[in-house]
């Protein structure tokens, strides 16, 4: 997975939710629905709670119409919203329609109650209403803010693509033997200096037995570069099949020995697309965060109370946009002629949600196929 330093750039803004008739759901819940309609289907019923304050409903035209349910209805804008924006098959649709339905008409029978017991009164689903307006409509100004950015020009793409030759031009196929670690022991010091002299797996493997960890071997593991660390792909252009390399992802360290290289470069016509997509949204997040930033320099922000010892509160300081903390870059271990071991004495990197790798694989997936 790319450079972890750029996960933070990858904030892909939604897609506006466009829905005719109101609906007070949590956007994340409805968002959750829509990549996994017949699995996650079942979460309408746990959304009930922020349907109570629509309160009455406007009638919907009869072709509008799903469901009756009792004096309430169901329309056809329902069931697409949930929908919308999903990859089912053709034939899995009518399937779906009638889950996401079934599960409605329960949502429906719920909601007519606690409106008969007066929960839209109730202070604290009263709170929880109001914090899912405010949060719908602050992520609503954000994509619109984001709506603005335009799409990157072809000399932009092919730059990319030539840049990034080792994901493209230079991809490559690496299979393996490998061994997870997890978890790094409170010993892990001694056992990478230990794993350093090790020149194949079962050396490897006795190295760690030495030291009470005993793993399984996980046999012909396939990565393509874009799955390995950006920090790592120089690296990983020097190894050879045979080789043993010892390298960190996120919390784990793996232990792998090389046994098949083999070149897969994809075209700029493929990676086109994937490319074109991974640079709007650096933009968008870019626009964001700027937009953000002139937010809190033109607010007057006073914190008060326990906060109000709380770090500086000056437009200059509040305007910072918030990051996670760099780590050092990743490294790879092989024998001493490929590179450097890892760093013992450097914390675990704290996992990303997602990276320049995570973007740029998912979009290849699609790509290739």
């Amino acid at each position: 997975m790319l450079n972890s330093a750029v996960s933070r750039q990858l904030i892909e803004p939604r897609e506006q939710l466009k829905l005719s008739i109101p609906i007070c759901v949590n956007e994340n819940d409805m968002t959750r629905l829509s990549k996994h309609p017949l699995r996650a289907v079942h979460a309408i019923t746990v959304a009930t709670v922020f349907l109570i304050a629509c309160g009455e409903k406007s009638e919907a035209p009869p072709t509008q119409l799903a469901a009756k349910v009792n004096n309430g209805e169901i329309s056809i804008h329902q069931v697409n919203f949930i929908l919308q924006g999903q990859r089912i098959p053709a034939e899995q649709m009518p399937r779906a329609r009638k889950e996401v339905m079934d599960r409605l008409v329960e949502q429906e029978i719920v909601v007519q109650q606690a409106l008969t017991d007066k929960l839209d009164r109730d202070p604290e689903t009263l709170q929880r209403l109001e914090a899912v307006r405010r949060e719908t409509l602050a992520r609503a100004y954000t994509e619109k803010v984001a709506a603005k950015v335009g799409r990157p020009d072809p000399n932009e793409i092919e730059a990319f693509y030539k840049e990034k030759s080792q994901l493209f031009t230079n991809r490559k196929i690496f299979r393996s033997n490998e061994i997870t670690i997890n978890q790094r022991p409170a010993n892990w010091a001694d056992v990478i200096k230990s794993l350093e002299a090790a020149k194949t797996l079962n050396e490897a493997i006795a190295v760690l037995k030495r030291n009470n960890i005993e793993l399984p071997v996980v046999s012909n593991v396939v990565k393509a570069s874009e799955l390995l660390p950006i920090d790592l792909l120089t690296a990983f252009d020097k190894v050879k099949v045979g080789e043993l390399v010892i390298y960190p992802i996120q919390q784990q360290v793996i232990i792998a020995e090389i046994i098949e290289v083999r070149e897969a470069p994809v075209t700029q016509a493929q990676a086109g697309p994937v490319i074109e997509q991974f640079i709007m949204n650096q933009r968008r997040t870019e626009t964001v965060r700027n937009e953000m930033k002139r937010l809190k320099e033109s607010s007057k922000i006073a914190l008060l109370g326990e906060f109000a010892t709380a770090t500086s509160t000056t437009p200059a300081a509040a305007a910072a946009p918030t990051t996670a903390p760099t780590t050092a870059p990743a490294t790879i271990t092989a024998t001493p002629s490929v590179a450097t071991p890892i760093d013992t004495k450097a914390p675990a990197p704290v996992a990303k949600p997602t990276s320049e790798a995570d973007a740029i694989a998912n979009g290849l997936k699609g790509a290739l196929k």
